[in-house]
């Protein structure tokens, strides 16, 4: 089998409307999208975004193919709220801004997930690698 590329099978889904993809390329691309949006401007901008109806797939995901560190993180991102994440983009946000009047606590929380990339990256190589066929492979 070849080398698995997650940025190339992440630019591939990219350009894939949402009712083409498969179950497990949905999830990757959930991963992958979430990833890069937290990557790039921070947890606490993200899930009050749109990568905010990303996070309880990411969830899913570290529990399935996350490494301990990253199950923790994740457990530490969640218990942020009060109660669960709001589905509610406004929700979320009035979320975030909440959190935000008492220090960041997502925001003490974005170097350890950027030092979780690489086990995230392993992790969607294993989604990829499980369910072989749904990616073409």
């Amino acid at each position: 089998m070849d080398e698995i590329s997650v940025e190339e099978i992440g630019i591939r889904l990219a350009a894939k409307a949402d009712a083409e993809m498969n179950v497990a390329e949905k999830a990757f691309f959930a991963v992958y999208a979430f990833t890069a949006d937290v990557l790039h401007g921070g947890l606490g901008e993200s899930i009050a975004g749109d990568g905010g109806e990303l996070f309880a797939v990411f969830a899913e995901f570290t529990r399935r193919y996350g490494d301990m560190e990253l199950r923790a993180l994740v457990t530490e991102i969640a218990n942020c709220f009060p109660g669960p994440i709001p589905e509610d983009r406004a929700a979320r946000s009035s979320a975030v801004s909440q959190l935000r009047k008492n220090g960041d606590p997502l925001g003490e929380l974005d170097e350890r997930f950027r030092q979780g990339e690489a086990a995230i990256e392993a992790g969607l190589v294993a989604l990829v690698s499980n369910n072989a066929a749904a990616f073409g492979r």
